[in-house]
């Protein structure tokens, strides 16, 4: 029972995020929920795909997050050669696919709320 929950919070989260509208096409999401009933700063892990991992997170209105890269690996055959699409609405194509996992300085989570940040690709 417990695993079926957890799965469907997991869904309906996912589903959430997907619906929100991003201002510039091809953006990357990351969605933090605090499904907690008290305000929360804390350091996040979230795990992503990304295109790259030379990148900057920003959040809602545009200031620099402060995180750090604990583990990124190449996923892009293992991607690719799967029926998986990481955002089957975006059209988006990428060379590479890594998994990321970051941990990301979250302040001021309001009560029963959703951070949206956005991956930024860093120029060379």
């Amino acid at each position: 029972v417990r695993d079926i929950s957890t799965n469907l919070v997991e869904v309906t989260l996912r589903e959430i995020a997907t619906q929100i509208k991003l201002k510039e096409k091809y953006s990357i999401s990351l969605s933090v929920f605090n499904t907690l009933p008290v305000k929360r700063t804390e350091v996040t892990k979230v795990s992503f795909y990304a295109p790259s991992k030379n990148f900057d997170i920003i959040d809602s209105e545009g200031n620099m997050v402060d995180f750090t890269i604990e583990a990124s690996d190449d996923e892009t055959d293992y991607i690719l050669d799967q029926t998986i699409q990481l955002n089957p609405g975006n059209k988006f194509i990428t060379r590479k696919i890594y998994k990321v996992v970051v941990s990301i300085f979250a302040k001021m989570f309001l009560p029963w709320d959703i951070s949206n940040f956005i991956l930024m690709k860093i120029k060379k």
